[in-house]
């Protein structure tokens, strides 16, 4: 009995679970909000508003 109420227990939390709202990264504009991570042979890293497919890219130039 106290199997059941717990098997019922844990499928309405899990059913009940909103998965968390997506959080986009990039606004494909610029890079506000990003931090260089000064890695050994860094590169230049810049924003370009319209790539091949029209939308903004982040470029990391070889380094």
């Amino acid at each position: 009995m106290k199997r059941r109420a717990l098997a019922f227990l844990f499928a309405g939390v899990c059913l009940g679970a909103a998965e968390p709202a997506w959080q986009t990264l990039f606004d494909g504009k610029s890079l506000a909000g990003w931090a260089d991570s000064r890695f050994e042979g860094a590169a230049v890293t810049k924003a370009v508003p319209a790539f091949r497919d029209g939308q903004g890219a982040i470029v990391i130039e070889p380094g």
